[in-house]
């Protein structure tokens, strides 16, 4: 391992640019039986930190807080002299060392220096003229981009000036929530497209209005709004989904044939069992109405009020109308995946509407909140008390997110939920109006043409607005999918059967279909 891993430190094993690449190939790629690759590698290269140029010892210190690797960071900072020299001088690692600072309180001094560094530097007072080439030392393709949002987030200590032709994005426009005053009415927005109303909704209902029973019982308002769509919808099984991801949805008998022969993906299916394949995916995405009544019936049940719940449907086309058309148009070719992060902004922007009818009709400020999806289901910890750790925890705007190494190494956050001091998690209504920002303006639509792409954009709304946004693995989280009835599969399965020469795959279809 130790010559793959000392292969890192040669410049001229490859270039800047591509050295997180390389890092990414070692770690993933070379799995190793009872050791962790990755964590070797971090320590590695943390050992030799000052072996390393600017742009790799940077990019370093971003995998070594991705990963949380505390004393590796320890050992980033306590080279003191390079620190100063060499790293404060980097976009990438003023905005890491920031956001390892927001939940490490004790080393936040020590930021602070690194950022007046960063602040008073050539490079940056270059750039702020208006030279995006000013940081000469770094090739990464990025510098520009973590440069500007370093300084919006810290636009106070320009002395109201900023980066000559680079607009920052807008600020937060929402006066409803106030930082005193609302310490007794907790908003939950629940937000995107439900999966399965019946089942996995109502055990979120279920799930929330046994986590704030206390809450509630203390005389505290408890206000819950949902914004999704008119129609249900599965997450679609493609022929690249690895089993793993819908292993759990389907009946006994397809789990049996997948785990004997031994397979890895739906295609891998489709080639013994072509119908199957079919009909499974078929289902794996089919809709349903969703109304107001469905949501209030499945509310009630779970034992809210009515006049607790505020609704907010919509549908494809408005969507479309909305931001949908602009967003298709502007990223010409870009996945579903990607395009479904312009419909989970549109639908927590939906919020704010539900949140300001709360505030009007309870005439009570809202003080804390929480943002969560329909179709993550927490099995283990508490939203309540995430919300009170991230309220009591400091004077500053503190909002907790789930914890997702993966998605901090692409520079995102993880999205399953953000709690915590309403004046920090309502950013996130923001978000679908500064996509539009930025599609619209000359500047940001190239500058920061790839910020809404994946995770990454939370992190950018966050950071930018000055919010301590911090990640948490306190709450385990189980993803709720609707099953596949054998019932659905069986006319293709038993379409397959006549057809495979196969017998011990001939006798388990057999076996399974006839005893159903």
């Amino acid at each position: 391992m130790r010559p793959l891993i000392s292969g890192l430190l040669s410049r001229q094993a490859g270039s800047a640019q591509g050295f997180k690449g390389d890092i990414e190939r070692v770690i993933w790629n070379t799995p190793v039986p009872g050791i962790d690759v990755g964590g070797l590698v971090i320590s590695f290269l943390c050992d030799h930190i000052t072996d390393l140029d600017a742009d790799r010892a940077a990019t370093v210190f971003h995998l070594a807080v991705s990963f949380d690797k505390q004393a590796d960071i320890q050992r980033i900072l306590s080279q003191k002299m390079f620190v100063s020299e060499t790293l404060s001088l980097h976009p990438l690692f003023i905005k890491y060392f920031d956001i390892f600072s927001q939940k490490n309180i004790s080393i936040r001094g020590i930021f602070l220096k690194c950022l007046n560094a960063f602040l008073q530097s050539s490079f940056c007072l270059d750039f702020r003229n208006g030279n995006l080439n000013a940081f000469s030392f770094s090739v990464l393709d990025s510098t520009p981009v973590w440069a500007t949002e370093v300084l919006s987030r810290y636009r106070a200590r320009l002395n109201g000036g900023g980066i000559r032709g680079i607009p920052f994005l807008n600020q937060p426009r929402h006066d409803i929530f106030l930082r005193t005053g609302g310490e007794n009415h907790t908003f939950i927005g629940i937000f995107g497209q439900m999966r399965d109303p019946q089942g996995s909704f109502s055990k979120i209902m279920k799930y929330l209005h046994a986590d704030t029973a206390q809450y509630r019982a203390a005389g505290k308002r408890l206000s819950i709004g949902i914004a999704t769509w008119n129609l249900t919808g599965q997450k679609k099984i493609e022929d690249g989904t690895l089993v793993g991801e819908f292993l759990s949805r389907i009946p006994r008998c397809l789990q049996k044939i997948i785990s004997t022969n031994h397979i890895k993906n739906l295609l891998e299916l489709r080639h013994i069992l072509p119908h199957t394949a079919d009909a499974l995916q078929k289902a794996s995405c089919t809709n349903n109405m969703v109304d107001e009544g469905i949501i209030r019936s499945i509310a009630s049940q779970n034992g809210f009020h009515d006049q607790d719940i505020f609704i907010n449907i919509e549908t494809e086309d408005q969507y479309l109308e909305d931001i949908g058309k602009e967003f298709r148009s502007f990223y010409k070719r870009v996945s579903v995946g990607i395009e479904n992060q312009a419909r989970m902004w549109h639908r927590i922007a939906a919020l704010y509407g539900l949140a300001k009818q709360a505030t009007q009709k309870t005439a009570q400020p809202i003080g804390n909140m929480a943002l969560m999806r329909p179709d993550v289901l927490f099995r283990g910890g508490s939203i309540i008390e995430m919300i009170e750790k991230a309220v009591h925890q400091t004077s500053e705007d503190v909002a907790i997110c789930d914890y997702d190494p993966h998605a901090y190494w692409i520079e995102g956050v993880g999205d399953r939920y953000f709690a915590g001091r309403a004046t920090a998690v309502a950013r996130a209504f923001d978000g679908k109006d500064l996509i539009l920002q930025i599609m619209r303006d000359p500047v940001l639509s190239t500058h920061y043409q790839d910020r809404p792409f994946w995770h990454r954009f939370a992190q950018t709304i966050f950071y930018e607005s000055d919010v301590f946004l911090q990640q948490s693995a306190a709450i385990d989280m189980e993803f709720l999918r609707q099953s596949i009835p054998l019932d659905v599969l069986k006319p293709a399965l038993q379409k397959d059967y006549v057809q495979i020469s196969d017998h011990g795959l001939k006798d388990l279809i057999e076996r399974f279909v006839s005893s159903s």
